[in-house]
């Protein structure tokens, strides 16, 4: 697993249990651990100059393992044990990993 790649996984908050797509964000300095975000085919969901839309009709969409337009949703991380993900079903391009990195880093809080 490397940074930028789309994997599938349960996500704990999620209640149904099931298997969901997450975006690989960061290897975290302890205990093997990885930071993910959600990805969600829920359009409404985008957040606007700190979400990424990855579109079906994008050149780079194919390589994302994904079935439909998706939202990456840095608004909803988490932190999970690597030893849980079975594996990766594909990756998004590194211009967009740094666009996400850098809204992750610099978004302005909301007081």
């Amino acid at each position: 697993m490397i940074e930028g790649d789309i994997l599938i996984t349960r996500i704990p908050k999620d209640v149904s249990g099931k298997m969901r797509p997450v975006l690989f964000l960061r290897r975290m300095p302890s205990y093997n651990d990885i930071l993910v975000c959600a990805i969600s085919t829920q359009q409404y969901q985008l957040i606007q100059g700190f979400d990424l839309l990855l579109s079906e009709t994008s050149t780079s969409f194919k390589s994302t393992g994904l079935l439909k337009t998706s939202v990456i949703r840095l608004s909803a991380l988490a932190v999970l044990p690597s030893e849980n993900i079975p594996g990766s079903i594909g990756k998004i391009n590194n211009a967009d990993l740094q666009v996400l990195k850098t809204n992750l880093a610099t978004y302005p809080l909301k007081k």
